[in-house]
């Protein structure tokens, strides 16, 4: 931005001519690895995944300013009181997410996760966070004939509608 010299023959004017520069980097990157395996063999499935991510940022802002003693130069060369300040920012996030699945006949469930932050900002010795999940299933309504019509006769579960869970912390 430029402010030039001027006198407005009144009470505004300016003796000298400003200049105000910026300039501003900002870049990001995404590196994201998956690994999946899914096997059945006779009445067992099993399922793995395990997923690695990270993304960083980084930000460079300079600012500089100065006066000219001319309005014919319009940039800080030569310029006077110079003042100048740069920041620089760098964020990083990464991720761990591991994940195995397992069933028996499709009427037994087993599942169990974890995911673990990390956070470039967050305190020294406090960067990184786990995020531990684990579930039990069990589908009633693939049990033998007789307990299914006994099921269905409760009329408690809609299984295509209603799950139960459990939050342990």
């Amino acid at each position: 931005m430029y402010t030039p010299i001027y006198n407005d023959g009144g009470t505004l004017s300016a003796a000298l001519a400003t200049i105000n520069s910026q300039r501003q980097l900002y870049s990001t990157f995404l590196y994201t690895q998956q690994l999946v395996f899914d096997k059945t063999f006779r009445e067992h499935h099993v399922n793995a995944t395990a997923v690695y991510e990270q993304q960083g940022q980084h930000y460079i802002i300079v600012t500089a300013t100065g006066n000219q003693n001319t309005n014919a130069v319009k940039t800080l060369n030569g310029a006077t009181n110079i003042a100048a300040n740069t920041r620089v920012e760098d964020n990083l996030i990464k991720f761990y997410i591991g994940r195995v699945t397992y069933d028996y006949n499709g009427k037994y469930l087993l599942s169990a996760s974890l995911r673990r932050d990390g956070l470039s900002v967050f305190a020294p010795g406090h960067k990184f966070k786990n995020f531990p999940a684990a579930s039990v299933g069990w589908k009633l309504d693939q049990t033998d004939t007789k307990k299914q019509n006994n099921v269905r006769r409760w009329k408690i579960f809609d299984f295509k509608k209603n799950v139960i869970t459990f939050n342990l912390k």
